[in-house]
């Protein structure tokens, strides 16, 4: 109640989750998931803001990315629609040394959710991280969203955990 008062509100529930093996999704999907330059990324941030949801504005998601990305050998990749060539969400790879990969940060736009879009992301990122040699992978998700799909998968339920997203109700001033 207190964190509350203070402008913070619960997000959504996540799930760390664990994958030791590499062979996760077939290729044979309409997404194209790319490793690009963060300022590639950065000149899609709008409607990658609208995949990350809970009211991200491109500006806000633009530090998100960055601080996420800044991490030493993590990799930001895009997945854009064949057809179209529109980018309809992305991912971010983190390194927790030299055997295993967090995978972060994944959102699908809106519009495109339930095509398969995250499920090639993070297939995609996985086979680039296991080819490097990686041994394992940790993954958080919103649970009622990905948990299942990654579960059928093979990627196993770790711990689960709420977040808060802190979203003042007036704007603050510095002093």
């Amino acid at each position: 109640m207190r964190l509350q008062y203070h402008g913070l509100r619960e997000g959504a529930a996540l799930v760390g989750m664990v994958l030791d093996a590499p062979d996760l999704v077939a290729q044979d999907h309409p997404w194209r998931v790319e490793r690009v330059a963060l300022d590639v990324a950065l000149g899609h941030a709008e409607s990658l803001a609208s995949a990350y949801g809970m009211g991200m504005i491109a500006e806000s998601f633009g530090h998100v990315l960055r601080a996420v990305a800044s991490s030493a050998g993590s990799a930001v990749c895009v997945a854009e629609d064949r057809a179209t060539g529109a980018v309809v969400g992305y991912g971010v790879s983190v390194p927790l040394g030299a055997r295993v990969v967090f995978l972060s940060g994944s959102a699908t736009v809106p519009a495109f959710r339930g095509q398969g879009v995250y499920r090639a992301q993070v297939g995609a990122r996985l086979r680039d991280a296991f080819a490097t040699g990686v041994e394992a992978a940790l993954i958080t998700a919103v649970s009622r969203y990905v948990c299942p799909n990654l579960c059928a998968a093979g990627i196993s339920s770790l711990l689960h955990h709420s977040t808060m997203v802190w979203k003042p109700s007036r704007p603050t001033t510095p002093g």
